[in-house]
């Protein structure tokens, strides 16, 4: 709607100009249980919530910062590629509540420094990130209905150049 509103209808599209201007008219309220959702898993619950702008713009300085602290392309390896998995769920939890039995602890990332967050979300159960995993896919499911024409998807990247005429 950005683009659509502030620069042009007209964007190209696998290699042609097309009119995107249908996006204006796909406003679709986001379900509840997309906007927030705790997930529970063993002795914990993670409370997640799409990210807002600030908390994705400080996660993909960070993510910047990881690759260009790289010599060259490569050198980015699976350790890397591991960091930038863990960034981006770090984008999406909220709080992180532990409790087995006798012992309980409630962490709210929110006021947590981003090396923090790192080390805290790189320590989850895999079964836990998987779960995560699963509610970002849900997410992004739901976001290709925005650009959506008569039940097809356009397809098209949004990246720097679709904010250029």
């Amino acid at each position: 709607m950005l683009r659509v509103l502030s620069l042009s209808p007209l964007a190209t599209v696998s290699g042609e100009k097309k009119d995107i201007s249908f996006i204006l008219n796909n406003q679709i309220p986001l379900p509840n249980d997309l906007k927030q959702k705790v997930i529970e898993d063993s002795s914990l619950k993670v409370h997640l919530s799409i990210p807002s702008f600030k908390s994705e713009v400080d996660v993909n300085e960070e993510s910047k910062k990881l690759v260009n602290s790289l010599e060259n392309n490569d050198e980015l390896t699976k350790e890397t590629i591991g960091e930038m998995y863990v960034n981006e769920l770090i984008k999406y939890i909220n709080k992180i509540e532990f409790n087995n039995g006798s012992n309980a602890l409630d962490i709210n990332l929110n006021d947590l420094s981003f090396a923090q967050k790192k080390q805290i979300t790189e320590k989850l159960p895999l079964s836990t990130n998987t779960l995560i995993l699963s509610y970002i896919n849900e997410i992004k499911q739901f976001e290709t209905k925005f650009f959506s024409l008569d039940n097809n998807v356009v397809d098209f990247s949004i990246d720097a150049s679709f904010f250029t005429v």
